[in-house]
């Protein structure tokens, strides 16, 4: 019964043959390979251009003069190379100033690229109608790592250089990184004048370039926005105002706090870093909107670490 069972169910149904299978007589596509190659490299043209131009479209970031025209509608006071850098996050913060202190690349008069960008600020900055009378002067930026404590050191080194008698004061009251920079105590600062517990002359410090000094942040103190707004902060105005040609004040990025909004509406003018390729123009626009509103004279923009080909071009540097 069961050998029955086996039997039955192994029989054949009905089957017809619907498409009887053909031995092929050559290789199937052996003379369509050149075509499929063909149609491949053309695939993957179109996938990269369409991949760049989405890549672009989205790219919301400053990376050119242009971008900054268009976008921002703000003079540019001047550009600097791309000045490559080690991630070194696991450095401490005067660690990393050092570093910069060896790659201050306007001190020695040499004839970079480089130093030829800064010089060529200084007399954007000496020499445009739109800047006027600059005696004082804040540099910013949107975001840290843009490179403004960079560029303000560059730009008062190529200031003093020209004669004058230069005025750097690192009003970055909660991360001041400027002692390192110039090898300078870090107290008494600016945070010990302004609280009464130092005078002018007792926080100066003359750096190794001639014709320029040094005021440090000083020692952490919990209300720097509040001091730098002080009734003694226009004292401090007023005295380095008779004692110098030229002063620059460093502040904190405008994105994280408003130290650097709050001495804005105190100097001359206001000039704001922006870092191709990193900072975008939403960013720019917030930052100059943030200016704005405190009647700050906004100047211009300098575009750090815009790209060049030549190879000699490129240093060190470091993050904020």
């Amino acid at each position: 019964y069961k050998e029955a069972q086996i039997a039955e169910a192994a029989e054949i149904g009905d089957i017809s043959i619907l498409d009887p299978a053909i031995p092929p007589r050559e290789p199937i596509n052996s003379n369509n390979r050149s075509i499929i190659i063909l149609l491949g490299f053309i695939m993957a043209l179109g996938l990269g251009v369409l991949s760049t131009f989405t890549i672009e479209y989205f790219d919301t970031t400053l990376k050119s003069e242009e971008d900054v025209r268009s976008h921002l509608n703000i003079p540019i006071l001047g550009i600097s190379p791309l000045i490559e850098f080690d991630e070194k996050y696991e450095y401490l913060d005067y660690k990393k100033a050092k570093e910069v202190d060896s790659i201050l690349v306007t001190h020695d008069y040499s004839p970079t690229s480089v130093g030829e960008a800064y010089r060529a600020l200084r007399t954007n900055l000496m020499f445009s109608r739109r800047t006027g009378h600059n005696q004082t002067l804040t540099i910013t930026s949107p975001t840290p790592g843009d490179g403004k404590s960079f560029t303000i050191s560059n730009l008062s080194i190529t200031m003093a250089q020209q004669g004058a008698r230069v005025l750097l004061v690192d009003a970055d009251l909660r991360r001041g990184v400027l002692h390192n920079t110039f090898a300078c105590q870090k107290s008494p600062g600016l945070s010990e004048i302004l609280t009464s517990r130092a005078y002018l002359m007792e926080a100066l410090n003359e750096t190794h370039v001639p014709n320029l000094f040094l005021i440090s942040c000083g020692n952490l103190i919990p209300n720097p926005s509040e001091l730098l707004g002080s009734s003694r902060m226009m004292d401090f105005f007023h005295e380095v105002r008779e004692r110098f040609d030229v002063i620059f004040f460093d502040t904190p990025p405008l994105a994280t706090v408003t130290d650097a909004a709050v001495l804005g509406s105190q100097v001359d003018s206001v000039a704001i870093v922006l870092r191709a390729g990193k900072t975008g123009f939403q960013e720019a626009q917030k930052s100059i909107e943030l200016l704005e509103n405190v009647s700050a004279n906004i100047i211009g923009v300098i575009l750090n670490g815009v790209e060049v080909q030549t190879s000699r071009y490129k240093y060190s540097y470091y993050h904020y």
